[in-house]
């Protein structure tokens, strides 16, 4: 199993195997909500769409694929020891949100690996706000950068849309795996902070329509979400359901970090 370069909630590594099982054969695997990239990372078609909303993670990847080694020894120095202090981690957090996310992708990924449980969230005007992580050693990810490198090597597969022009796009031949930000479990649990403006119930119900269109056009899409009422009565137009218990890890306090049960929502021609 290939893990991904950053630290992402509601990244899919537990679930690789059984999204790959549920997904069909086909040329072209498209994420519209990639984040880490687990399933593609692990998965085997010819070619790939990377896709993300999160402009500051798609720039990572953008100055990876075309930096290389120089962009991987530039994020190294980031990782130095004096570097992994609160003091610090606001300074950067504070000269990130100053400098946009285009400005250094190198900032993006020390802030990703060294503040609270990798939980990558922005306030309404677009600033990262998550506090430090008091972590001992953050883990810099080289082995999986070279590895994400050598993946997609070759292929312009990196994009930066709203979902609905990428499901405009969709080809014969490509299988769309959406993973979107969740419903929320309860009323106080709402989480879509990944980029300014969050992700609505509209939202969601969009995304429907979306897989719902794509399969009419012959195209297979299979979403994942919280297995809530509200989440099966949106995706309720799917072929089938599968339902499956998954260990939360977002939480602060382990004793939080119980068993939620997720859905597969089949779109299938």
């Amino acid at each position: 199993m290939q893990k991904p370069i950053v630290k992402w909630a509601g990244g899919k590594m537990k679930l690789v195997p059984r999204i790959l099982e549920a997904l069909p054969p086909g040329h072209r695997l498209v994420e519209p909500f990639c984040g880490g990239c687990a399933v593609s990372l692990n998965a085997d078609y010819p070619q790939y769409v990377l896709n993300d909303m999160n402009f500051a993670l798609i720039f990572m990847y953008r100055q990876l694929m075309r930096h290389g080694d120089t962009f991987i020894s530039s994020a190294k120095d980031y990782y130095a020891p004096a570097r992994n202090t609160r003091k610090e981690f606001e300074t950067i957090r504070a000269e990130f949100n100053i400098a946009g996310d285009d400005s250094d992708p190198e900032r993006f990924l020390y802030l990703n690996r060294h503040c609270f449980n990798g939980l990558w969230r922005v306030n309404k005007s677009g600033s990262f706000n998550v506090p430090y992580g008091k972590y001992k050693a953050p883990y810099f990810p080289e082995k999986e950068m070279q590895y994400f490198r050598k993946k997609f090597n070759g292929h312009d597969v990196l994009d930066n849309q709203d979902f609905e022009d990428l499901f405009s796009t969709l080809l014969q031949g490509d299988v769309v795996y959406a993973d979107p930000p969740y419903l929320p479990l309860s009323e106080t649990a709402d989480f879509t902070g990944y980029t300014p403006g969050g992700f609505t119930v509209e939202s969601q119900k969009t995304l429907a329509a979306c897989a719902a269109q794509a399969r009419a056009n012959g195209i297979p899409v299979i979403v994942s979400n919280h297995d809530t009422p509200l989440a099966r009565e949106i995706y309720g137009g799917a072929n089938k359901i599968d339902s499956f218990p998954v260990r939360r890890t977002i939480s602060a306090k382990g004793s939080s970090r119980r068993e939620v049960k997720e859905i597969l929502a089949h779109y299938l021609p």
